[in-house]
């Protein structure tokens, strides 16, 4: 169960990692599985609950904000950041893509048909000003 982790990425927890059981405590509680400190840790502040195809965050007893936005419970993907308090944190989960990714929009065959055809104008262009160069054309 321990392909999932999250590293630390700023302050006093970066670079460290902690590998996510079933559930994993995050708070001030020293019985806390990741043990943080800080006036806005809360001593039951967040905990993670894992399956061998989901992360799901949950807010406890302190804010816990996704990727800039505070939530109270979300599904997590592969490099999103979480912030408890102060500290910062990734997921690194191999295989678990975030919810926005798979999103139609994001996942549609993006047309490239504007530049071909600015690309096919820019090469008539430029073999029309070649051509006028060496005489080639009437004017």
């Amino acid at each position: 169960m321990n392909k999932y982790q999250i590293k630390g990425t700023s302050g006093d927890v970066s670079g460290k990692k902690w590998p996510l059981g079933e559930t994993v405590s995050v708070g001030s509680d020293a019985g806390s599985d990741v043990v943080l400190s800080g006036e806005l840790i809360a001593p039951q502040h967040a905990m993670f609950k894992t399956t061998d195809i989901s992360v799901e965050l949950q807010a406890l007893q302190g804010e816990v904000y996704v990727n800039g936005e505070k939530i109270s419970t979300m599904v997590l993907g592969s490099g999103d950041e979480f912030r408890f308090g102060n500290h910062r944190f990734m997921l690194q989960a191999p295989g678990l893509r975030p919810q926005r990714v798979l999103q139609p929009e994001a996942t549609a065959k993006k047309s490239h048909a504007g530049l071909w055809a600015f690309l096919f104008t820019a090469a008539v262009a430029a073999a029309g000003f070649a051509a006028w160069q060496q005489g080639l054309l009437p004017f």
